[in-house]
């Protein structure tokens, strides 16, 4: 039986990610793309966290998230969760070329948001759901 206190780390995990991934949304829909991807970056760091947490598999740094991603995605057959980095790594370099081509990379880096976006969703449906008494925690997604 998982102790309550790691249902509350599931659960401030997951209203952080919730959180970023909303403020991301926001960000981008104002052109602000480099506060977006500060935003998807957590976004996705929390929810692989609290999957982890919820497993009782705590990660430490930057390294054990994306490898615990890739795991992941592997799991679930999924190319957006295994590539959630990779997309993520590549978004700067996609921002610096806004001034070279405005639409086409725009279109680009809306694609690679919606992408890391439903990527983070997947992520939570792999959180515990039914509340047991002590165990789960009751997440609203």
């Amino acid at each position: 039986m998982a102790s309550p206190n790691i249902d509350r780390q599931v659960k401030r995990y997951y209203g952080l990610s919730k959180r970023y991934i909303d403020n991301a949304m926001v960000e981008v829909a104002c052109g602000r793309w480099k506060p977006a991807e500060d935003l998807l970056w957590g976004s996705v760091v929390a929810a692989v966290k609290a999957v982890a947490w919820s497993r009782g598999e705590p990660l430490q740094d930057n390294g054990e998230v994306e490898a615990y991603t890739r795991v992941l995605g592997q799991e679930m057959k999924d190319r957006r969760i295994r590539d959630a980095f990779a997309r993520l790594s590549g978004y700067a370099t996609m921002f610096d070329r806004l001034h070279d081509s405005p639409r086409e990379n725009t279109r680009r880096l809306i694609m690679d948001v919606e992408e890391v976006a439903s990527a983070v969703q997947r992520i939570w449906r792999l959180l515990p759901t039914e509340a047991e008494p002590g165990n789960e925690p009751d997440i609203e997604r």
